[in-house]
């Protein structure tokens, strides 16, 4: 994953990931298997500890 730098919307920070094609595409169907949309998905993945 290429990560850019933390930027701020509306108050709350947020990062931009770069996903290339099959990565996306894993990711998508990783998150409906788990019933997730992908924005949760993601955000569970990153706070994870």
């Amino acid at each position: 994953m290429e990560q850019q730098e933390t930027k701020v919307y509306k108050g709350q920070p947020y990062v931009t990931i770069k996903l290339k094609g099959e990565a996306m595409e894993n990711l998508i169907a990783k998150a409906e298997a788990e019933g997730q949309t992908i924005t949760k998905y993601l955000v569970e993945l990153l706070t994870q500890d």
